[in-house]
């Protein structure tokens, strides 16, 4: 909003908690700012299709209940329902948001009922088929964790012998 009031009220913060490492905060804002053309036109893009994406099946998941709700009061649910999910009480917000769409529902003219059997079925459709299609990713292309930089023989020395430094030269003397 203001230019540069979010660089100082960083800096009083980074100065607070980082004493002693001095321009640590400048390293990373010339980073940020280094990140923020290229990679944002790509995410920003896509944060908004499956922000719309989302609320697509929440109007979905509605019409089949026949609760005859607006794509914009989807919206308007779902993104309040996402920020009560956050709160740590529970696992994945479950209970929480059929708690508030149980008792906003009636408030719009619809049954309790509806609004619980609402708030699951945005649970299953959206947030365990996700970990499911994210777990069935990972089974079928792991990450790569602990495996060094260099060329995929695990010492990260780059030679490709096997060896780290005690290892056997290029024509596998020792």
């Amino acid at each position: 909003l203001v230019p540069g009031l979010a660089e100082r009220l960083m800096g009083r913060i980074y100065r607070r908690f980082a004493r002693g490492r001095p321009g640590g905060l400048d390293r990373f804002l010339v980073a940020l700012r280094a990140q923020l053309g290229p990679v944002l036109v790509v995410a920003v893009p896509l944060t908004v299709l499956a922000f719309l994406v989302n609320y697509l099946q929440g109007w979905l998941i509605g019409k089949a209940l026949g609760v005859p709700v607006g794509f914009l009061d989807v919206m308007g649910l779902m993104a309040i329902t996402s920020l009560l999910t956050l709160m740590p009480i529970s696992l994945s917000g479950l209970g929480v948001r059929e708690l508030f769409l149980s008792l906003l529902f009636p408030f719009l003219g619809w049954p309790a009922e509806e609004g619980v059997a609402f708030g699951l079925l945005l649970f299953v459709v959206i947030i365990l088929v996700n970990m499911v299609a994210g777990f069935s990713a990972t089974q079928i292309a792991p990450l790569p964790f602990g495996k060094r930089a260099g060329n995929g023989d695990g010492n990260g020395d780059g030679n490709g012998d096997g060896g780290g430094a005690t290892g056997g030269d290029a024509n596998g003397d020792s």
